[in-house]
């Protein structure tokens, strides 16, 4: 006799995977050029679910360039709380919010990561600092199906740390470039 199937799922719950592209401005080439040249000199770090070059994990204790993007990425955080907390009286209140790792990857023709999550953070992102049209963009699997946002130089992707998120093997010849990094509160 062979047992019941039984579904635990009675729905699905979407969650905002957020893009903000500050492309154009000035100040951010510079710094893409200062985290391109920290993540270049930096040298790699351990292996991981990413098959590609990548940092350590704590960019944002050692370079100004990852400081300074964090910075912008927790600005850009904090206007997506995912959940309201308020106060005996019902007043909302603010969560502080703080990057405990930021790490920079470099793609090369052939390179991947595979699916992974970031839980227990609360947020993940990603920002471009080098990238084109058609390199390889990040992939999001959902029961719905599979869900890509393209890089674009100056695009930063923020969406729920527990969200399990991959990238294909990169087509192109020249680098991608992206500083990616977790979100937590900092209660």
């Amino acid at each position: 006799m062979n047992p019941a199937i039984i579904s635990w799922d009675y729905f699905t719950e979407k969650f905002p995977v957020k893009v903000r592209s500050i492309e154009g401005n000035a100040n951010m080439e510079v710094v893409n050029r200062f985290l391109e040249r920290d993540i270049r000199d930096s040298g790699q770090g351990a292996l991981s679910a990413a098959k590609c070059y990548r940092t350590h994990w704590k960019m944002h204790k050692s370079y100004d360039s990852f400081a300074l993007l964090n910075n912008a990425v927790l600005d850009f955080a904090k206007k997506f709380p995912l959940a309201t907390h308020t106060d005996e009286e019902g007043t909302p209140k603010e969560i502080p919010l703080k990057v405990l790792e930021s790490w920079g990857l470099i793609y090369s023709k052939g390179d991947s990561t595979d699916l992974h999550s970031h839980w227990p953070a609360l947020w993940s992102y990603c920002y471009c600092v080098k990238a084109c049209e058609k390199c390889v963009p990040l992939y999001f699997p959902t029961l719905d199906g599979d869900h890509e946002v393209p890089h674009k130089t100056g695009q930063i992707i923020l969406w729920p740390a527990w969200i399990s998120h991959e990238v294909y093997k990169q087509e192109c010849d020249h680098d991608r470039i992206v500083v990616s990094g977790n979100i937590y509160t900092d209660l």
